[in-house]
């Protein structure tokens, strides 16, 4: 793979960029741990996943290293999973991501998500630049086994809450509504209140016709 990048308005080359863009793969199988190398024109990387735990409960370890020449710039992300089997009704799946930057940039990024009795699903997710909070999201679903989608959630960041459903009435009629109230954000909901509405609607009206429908 080949590529000759040029600068805008101009013959100039580019020195961000090679002339010539070439890519080599090597992947290898340890056991319970795999590694990617990867090394091309612009950049080196390596990346490797491991299992921590491979019984009832299972865990996996990733890390990543990039370093891109041209830039002089490096990344490195590390991430762990782990999911628990049954609890007494209830399972456990959790994750958190690490990230490093040469410009002095970190994340850390968990998530959480517990299943109830198979019907039920309730979890958050985050990210944080170890200085401030950037994203806070929470969310509860209720997924009967016969039919429906029902769900609650909210936007710490944009502070806005919501219910909704999600509803096959029949064979030819899907409904999805939300209603969401923001308690102090940018959004400006019905007629300037805090409170708003989104949803849309499916009809097949015959084997032909169709309608739908979005506010």
């Amino acid at each position: 793979m080949w590529q000759t990048p040029w600068k805008a308005g101009g013959d100039e080359r580019d020195g961000d960029k090679p002339e010539t863009k070439t890519t080599s793969k090597l992947t290898l199988n340890h056991g319970d741990c795999d590694t990617t190398w990867t090394y091309s024109s612009e950049k080196f990387a390596m990346k490797g996943v491991g299992k921590l735990l491979t019984g009832n409960y299972k865990s996996d370890l990733t890390g990543t290293a990039e370093y891109k020449f041209l830039k002089s710039s490096w990344k490195l992300t590390g991430a762990m999973t782990l999911v628990t089997p049954d609890l007494g009704g209830a399972k456990i799946a959790s994750s958190v991501d690490v990230e490093w930057e040469s410009s002095g940039a970190q994340k850390v990024k968990p998530k959480v998500n517990f299943e109830l009795q198979e019907e039920v699903n309730v979890g958050f997710s985050a990210e944080h630049d170890t200085k401030d909070l950037k994203k806070g999201l929470f969310q509860a679903i209720y997924a009967p086994k016969d039919s429906g989608l029902f769900w609650m959630r909210g936007n710490i960041m944009s502070k806005e809450f919501g219910f909704g459903c999600d509803n096959k009435l029949n064979d030819s009629i899907n409904h999805t509504w939300e209603g969401t109230y923001n308690w102090g954000g940018d959004t400006e909901g019905i007629m300037g209140t805090s409170f708003g509405l989104r949803g849309g609607v499916e009809y097949e009206l015959s084997g032909q016709t169709s309608l739908e429908a979005a506010v």
